[in-house]
């Protein structure tokens, strides 16, 4: 019984991850355009 029930929680961990993600990547881009920007302009 205990099987399956990890099993779900995997899949469920693997779903919100995938959710997830692009959102980490587009915050990700945004920092390093952020830092990219401050370069400039302290120059």
């Amino acid at each position: 019984m205990k099987k399956p029930q990890r099993i779900e929680m995997a899949g469920a961990n693997r779903a919100t991850y995938h959710y997830n993600a692009p959102i980490i990547g587009l915050l990700c881009i945004l920092k390093q355009i952020r830092i990219i920007l401050q370069k400039i302009l302290s120059t």
